[in-house]
């Protein structure tokens, strides 16, 4: 599992960001690189699926994604609407699943990476902590810079966002995070123990950086079909499609925002005069 993290971490990167693949310190290891992709406004999401739960995985996977899609949505049409793009996508077919959220709104999914996500890994399947969630919600916001808008909007957001949030806490699934919060403000949460933790080997993201001088396709382990992505990936054009990512989840949450306007029907040509 450690490898397969490492070889998405690495892949999202030269395809999303090559240029932090230069940044990110060999010994910080995954967390500051899924860290460092959030801020490019992708954001890695890994679970296990109880065994009993399989044949409904794609269900809960959907439901899973779509709440982390809604809470996204509720911030970004209310602080950046022209930001509110988001869509998912299955790295493979492998188990554990593996899914990454590309946003347009990078601090929202950082807010994401730094915050919910850790929080659901430590507090899931708890009895949920309103106190808690509305004081990350409080924290949150304030690194959004929203703290001057209307306190009712305000209030708006944090109730709706907190139902989001609990929503995702009582899912039967075991959430892993890769990154660590933002700000140590909960001292008490400890983090999944299942989580990676390990430092990429210097010889993987040396392989990485080389291949990103080089313009070469992505890792061949990788799955087979290309996604959709608000930037195209960085390959070759004789690229094949078996080294790509997997398919796009289904549509889980409501994009009638993001649908283009419907086209007017054509002018009616002008009928003829009549010759005298």
């Amino acid at each position: 599992m450690r490898t397969r993290l490492e070889q998405t971490l690495i892949s999202l990167a030269k395809q999303r960001a090559p240029h932090i693949l230069h940044q990110v310190p060999v010994q910080g290891g995954m967390p500051l690189l899924a860290d460092a992709l959030a801020r490019e406004g992708v954001l890695v999401l890994w679970c296990h699926v109880p065994p009993h739960y399989t044949p409904n995985q794609a269900d809960l996977i959907n439901d899973w994604v779509s709440a982390y899609a809604r809470l996204y949505r509720l911030l970004t049409d209310a602080l950046f609407p022209m930001l509110n793009t988001i869509s998912a996508h299955y790295i493979d077919q492998e188990s554990p699943p593996i899914i990454y959220l590309e946003g347009l709104c990078a601090p929202v999914i950082r807010a994401f990476s730094g915050y919910v996500v850790p929080y659901v890994a430590s507090r899931q399947l708890l009895p949920p902590n309103e106190v808690e969630i509305r004081g990350m919600m409080q924290y949150i916001l304030e690194d959004l810079e929203a703290s001057t808008i209307a306190p009712t909007l305000y209030q708006a957001i944090v109730s709706q966002a907190m139902t989001h949030i609990i929503h995702l806490l009582h899912l039967p699934i075991t959430q892993q995070t890769i990154t660590d919060f933002k700000r140590k403000v909960f001292q008490q949460v400890q983090t999944s123990t299942n989580t990676p933790t390990e430092v990429i080997p210097k010889s993987l993201l040396r392989e990485a950086v080389e291949a990103t001088r080089a313009n070469l396709p992505p890792i061949p382990s990788m799955p087979a079909q290309e996604v959709s992505a608000p930037q195209p990936p960085v390959s070759k054009p004789e690229d094949t499609p078996n080294k790509r990512f997997a398919s796009e989840i289904p549509i889980f949450f409501d994009r009638s925002g993001d649908e283009k306007p419907k086209r007017k029907p054509p002018v009616p040509n002008l009928p003829k005069k009549k010759e005298l």
